[in-house]
């Protein structure tokens, strides 16, 4: 996703870079350029200060480029710049972002049984849920064919579902297809532990709104909007800006400590509702996050938004929308720890919670 599929500024770093190298290239061309001109004027002046068409009918001397070690100079520079382009730090404007994802793992944490907790431990090697809870974005960048399982598109004027990789499928087929290779011990444990990171990463996509709703805007990446003085994207508000905007509020930072005071506080605040949100199945989650996008994310912006306009979210689009993301990651929360207990404990207790979700 920033993105679903967006840019965010990891790609802004690149085209920077690239553009940089371009730049350069254009000085360095202009620079010989140059020393082509005072060679002309020095060689031949009479000629050269002609007007143009004399120029052009007086043919000048010819003008030796420039050497070969200043042209591989010139290339080896922009191979570098090319490669520190193409090199430049992974964003975490993605889904959630990372603290978002982070949160939606914490929250998790807390509800997961001792059984679980000890098979996550063991499948992770070590790793927190937490840790690894956006492996799956970095792992998008290398390997696209996985980029369809980030987001399900359901059309917000129609409610159908569009078709995701006629390979891979959605969101909502992937963690289907994760959770069977995570429940079969004789699977690898690697290919377990990849399908456990994919799951507590899709959960908490399935939690946003704009991973689950499309406007044809490739789910709100199309739509310009000045959030409280911020430039972005519909997508980047409900993946980063209203989480860091709540976040600076409680003047929480990035550190795990401090998340995990905000993951514990999102969960104390919903608790009561555990039960009722962990109802249902994977499709019935989507759709409620289709809902949240069409009823609070789209609900400020007029049927005739185009890609070329800047909507203005203001401070009233936030104040609505801050206790529905603050459900929205608890809801990731509770789900993730229902799907892993479900998997990964077989004692009756857990069965219980999974028979009332069912």
């Amino acid at each position: 996703m920033c993105l679903r599929m967006g840019l965010g500024w990891r790609m802004n770093c690149r085209l920077i870079a690239m553009l940089v190298a371009f730049c350069m290239g254009r000085i360095q061309y202009g620079f010989w350029v140059r020393q082509r001109e005072l060679f002309a004027l020095k060689a031949c002046p009479a000629t050269y200060n002609r007007k143009p068409l004399a120029l052009v009918l007086q043919p000048l001397p010819r003008i030796p480029r420039p050497g070969k070690r200043r042209i591989l100079v010139i290339k080896h520079f922009l191979v570098c710049a090319l490669i520190l382009a193409l090199l430049s730090p992974k964003s975490h404007c993605l889904a959630y972002g990372v603290e978002g994802h982070k949160i939606v793992a914490l929250v998790a944490e807390n509800h997961l049984t001792s059984a679980t907790r000890a098979k996550v431990g063991e499948i992770l090697n070590g790793s927190t849920m937490a840790d690894v809870s956006s492996w799956a974005d970095s792992y998008r960048q290398t390997h696209r064919e996985t980029a369809g399982w980030h987001y399900i598109d359901i059309e917000i004027s129609d409610h159908k579902i569009l078709a995701g990789s006629k390979t891979h499928g959605t969101v909502v087929d992937a963690i289907s297809s994760q959770s069977k290779i995570l429940a079969e011990e004789s699977s690898t444990s690697e290919s377990r532990r990849m399908a456990l990171k994919f799951i507590i990463h899709f959960l908490g996509d399935v939690s946003q709104p704009l991973h689950c709703a499309d406007n044809y805007d490739s789910g709100g990446n199309k739509v310009k909007v000045d959030f409280l003085g911020r430039n972005g994207s519909l997508h980047q508000v409900w993946d980063t800006m209203l989480l860091q905007k709540m976040m600076a509020e409680d003047q929480a930072s990035s550190a795990t400590g401090d998340l995990r005071k905000l993951a514990n506080a999102v969960d104390a605040e919903f608790l009561p509702n555990l039960a009722s949100i962990q109802e249902g199945s994977v499709n019935d989650w989507a759709e409620q996050s289709y809902k949240v996008a069409a009823f609070n994310a789209y609900s400020y912006l007029k049927n005739d938004t185009l890609s070329s306009l800047t909507v203005t979210l203001d401070q009233k689009y936030y104040n609505d929308n801050k206790p529905v993301l603050r459900r929205m990651l608890a809801s990731g929360g509770y789900r993730l720890a229902l799907v892993l207990n479900q998997i990964l404990d077989p004692s009756p207790v857990a069965q219980t919670m999974v028979a009332k979700r069912d």
